[in-house]
């Protein structure tokens, strides 16, 4: 069962690809053109993606002009650990170098038995937010 901040979430993931930046949309297209597996807008575990491209363990995120606030950079380099730990790796880009998407996750190689990996990635990522949530609430009752 789903809780509440799942399914505002989910909600919140549904609206934002109704609302992708122009960058977004040319990415998605050129991944598409050139048959690439990929996820556009996918939640792992807190977070929503802009990519995914399972087969690499690869995050792509577009970054437009609020990614060099202060805050921003902070909660993007969190972002990217979070990630990480769960084997994903990250490839971040400004919106400018999306026509050239492809030649950039071009360089990572595919991973093998990257399915199992994948999965396990998901699955490491919803634990971690699991106990982060449990830390969060042991926090504010006590």
């Amino acid at each position: 069962m789903k809780s509440a901040k799942d399914l505002k979430k989910f909600k919140y993931q549904m609206q934002s690809k109704k609302r992708s930046t122009p960058a977004e949309l040319l990415a998605k297209s050129l991944l598409a053109a050139d048959n690439r597996d990929f996820k556009h807008q996918c939640i792992i575990g807190f977070y929503i993606v802009d990519f995914v491209i399972p087969n690499k363990m690869l995050v792509v995120e577009l970054d437009g002009k609020y990614h060099s606030d202060e805050y921003q950079q902070w909660y993007d380099k969190r972002r990217d650990i979070f990630l990480s730990r769960c084997q994903f790796r990250v490839l971040r880009m400004p919106n400018e170098e999306a026509v050239n998407i492809i030649e950039h996750i071009s360089r990572y190689p595919n991973i093998v038995d990257w399915e199992k990996k994948f999965r396990h990635g998901l699955s490491f990522a919803n634990q971690l937010k699991g106990k982060e949530m449990q830390r969060n609430k042991y926090q504010t009752t006590h």
